[in-house]
């Protein structure tokens, strides 16, 4: 354990987080208006580690998590402290107990308001933005490439899902990918035979996520996304760059609403991934 004294004399401690840290980090996220269910904190939990920050009584006052993608990349995330704390170092102190934990990799993070400078302070840059659109989709119409065809994606895909990922990302996010796999549908695509592209959606936050879509090109992306929107009229998120333009008209077309845009950053030279496959939706904000 890490303890801390800050210039206002509030003592707290790091620790990793346990299991039994969850109900917590529940409600320290619902405090801040995001839609983080029990089951989506299980699901990210079981795939990273968690850094917990406790005030002298033991009461959790702060959290973060990391992903590691093999040995040269991660991604840092859901860092939050409660809002009665803050301007005591806590957010600080967790990130460099992230940073620390990860050790060479090279680390994405979107960064939220309260963010952004706290990333930059320890020499993440921005690599990009990231655009938050969701909604209830409307009836669609079908987007369409030409000679493109979409089939089921299941647990036998993996592999093919992690090869083009890896392309696309520049790391090996296989185990994100398996779980993933394990509660959602998907969609490959292929033309001439050849996988050109994926997408996926799961149950999370306030309905389905879409993400991650992985293609050679921004209108096989649109087909992905049109086929996993029409499997669904739920309430739907998809995080998405802002280089796709396209992508995003199409998702207004579809009833969807811009409602955030953030900066992507980047600690270190890696996960530089490929023009084609491209990414063109994020697991999640967190995931990446």
């Amino acid at each position: 354990m890490l303890k801390s004294t800050t210039q206002q004399s509030m003592e707290f401690t790091i620790r990793q987080m346990k299991p039994e840290d969850r109900d917590t980090a529940v409600r320290l996220t619902q405090a801040e208006g995001w839609p983080h269910r029990r089951e989506d904190w299980d699901f990210h939990c079981l795939l990273g580690r968690g850094w917990i920050a406790a005030g002298p009584d033991g009461e959790m006052i702060g959290i973060v998590l990391w992903w590691s993608y093999g040995s040269a990349a991660g991604a840092a995330g859901l860092l939050v402290v409660d809002r009665r704390y803050r301007g005591n170092g806590i957010g600080r102190r967790l990130m460099q107990a992230v940073i620390d934990d990860a050790g060479s990799r090279t680390l994405k993070s979107v960064g939220t308001r309260s963010g952004i400078s706290l990333l930059g302070n320890f020499g993440f840059q921005k690599i990009g933005s990231v655009q938050q659109w969701q909604g209830i989709p409307s009836p669609l119409v079908v987007e369409e490439s030409a000679d493109v065809i979409l089939r089921k994606a299941d647990l036998t895909s993996l592999p093919l899902l992690c090869e083009l990922d890896e392309l696309a990302i520049g790391a090996d996010r296989r185990e994100l990918l398996a779980s993933i796999l394990g509660q959602s549908d998907g969609l490959v695509a292929e033309k001439n035979g050849q996988p050109i592209g994926f997408g996926l959606i799961r149950p999370a936050g306030r309905g389905m996520v879409i993400g991650p879509v992985i293609a050679s090109d921004e209108s096989v992306a649109k087909t992905l996304v049109s086929g996993l929107l029409t499997n669904d009229a739920s309430f739907t998120r998809i995080d998405i760059p802002a280089y796709a333009n396209g992508l995003a008209d199409y998702l207004q077309k579809s009833g969807l609403i811009l409602v955030d845009q953030a900066p992507v950053l980047r600690l270190g030279d890696g996960m530089n991934g490929n023009q084609s496959p491209r990414s063109f939706a994020m697991a999640s904000q967190s995931l990446g």
